[in-house]
């Protein structure tokens, strides 16, 4: 059985509503720390859920919550607070199609 984890992110306190995420302050050097963990397989998935850009959820190959804490204290959208961590979920995996070339 394949074990993930599903964290959710919110809007933080220092989110400009004036603008679009894409727009927010150091949204370059967000996105390139997410751009890596996402070659490296460390990201399998990510972006905004629902209406809008409140939330994201992002699925996570880790081996532990801590992996992701530690991970996450070297992105500058979480250390300024325009994103903030709403929760880490374990998610053990059931169902899982084969990609199919």
């Amino acid at each position: 059985m394949r074990e993930l984890f599903a964290v959710t992110l919110k809007k933080g306190s220092g989110w400009n509503a004036k603008e679009p995420m894409r727009s927010q302050a150091h949204w370059d050097e967000h996105a390139a720390l997410m751009d890596q963990w996402t070659a490296d397989g460390f990201i399998l998935l990510g972006g905004p859920i629902g209406e809008g850009e409140d939330e994201v959820l992002i699925v996570f190959d880790a081996a532990d919550e801590d992996e992701i804490l530690t991970a996450f204290a070297a992105d500058p959208w979480l250390i300024l607070h325009i994103r903030e961590l709403a929760q880490i979920r374990q998610w053990k995996i059931l169902l899982e199609a084969e990609k199919k070339d």
